[in-house]
């Protein structure tokens, strides 16, 4: 959470300009953006709001699309999930397949062992 929060503060350059960049915004109109996202709060400010936020299921709205961040995750949610559940039991197939070469052996070993000499 910490280097969520570090990750967006010390990124160079102003948020700012991706929301409102200077060629179509009046500075008066760029301060604006930077009220309703709280950008213009000291850091530790900032960062005790992301906090608050982050424990109440308020992750804030995209500077981009400006659409709450938690329902945009949660519209990627079963994408994300069917590639996770897949790559799951790709990875389970390969540790089988590749597995595979000692069970000749093994089964040798057992049927082996269960016949008297």
């Amino acid at each position: 959470m910490i280097i969520v929060f570090a990750l967006r503060v010390v990124t160079p350059g102003d948020p700012v300009d991706q929301i409102a960049p200077t060629n179509s915004f009046t500075e008066e109109q760029r301060e604006e953006v930077r009220e309703e996202f709280g950008l213009n709060k000291p850091i530790p400010v900032q960062f005790l709001d992301y906090v608050a936020g982050v424990f109440t299921g308020d992750l804030g709205d995209s500077y981009i699309t400006r659409e709450p961040v938690l329902d945009s995750m949660l519209k990627r949610l079963p994408v994300s999930l069917t590639i996770c559940l897949g790559a799951v039991l790709i990875g389970l197939i390969a540790v089988f397949a590749v597995n595979l070469h000692w069970l000749p052996a093994f089964m040798f070993t057992i049927i082996n062992s269960n016949f008297p000499h």
